[in-house]
């Protein structure tokens, strides 16, 4: 099970300022949900695996969007997947 199914990701992202200066930045990688929209591709992000997840099964049921997929930055996966993921990584019910 990837770690970041769990929590926000972090990573370093290149920002140039000036005469070719880079600075590295620490900044929070968001979790992004992708569809299909009438050929088209849309996405959002959030914040944590379960606002990824919730918005994905909004888009898929209550939208009816095609090919919803969430994506952790390295992988995409499909709600199947992603729900795996989410129950194996939960302590048990509460």
């Amino acid at each position: 099970m990837p770690p970041s199914a769990l929590a926000p990701r972090t990573g370093d992202f290149a920002l140039s300022e000036g005469a070719g200066v880079s600075i590295r930045k620490h900044c929070p990688m968001p979790f992004t949900v992708f569809a299909d929209v009438d050929d088209h591709l849309v996405s959002a992000t959030a914040e944590t695996a379960k606002e990824a997840f919730a918005k994905a099964v909004e888009w898929q049921v209550v939208r009816k969007l095609a090919d919803v997929t969430i994506s952790d930055g390295i992988k995409r996966y499909s709600i199947d997947e992603f729900s795996l993921i989410l129950a194996s990584a939960s302590d048990g019910p509460e």
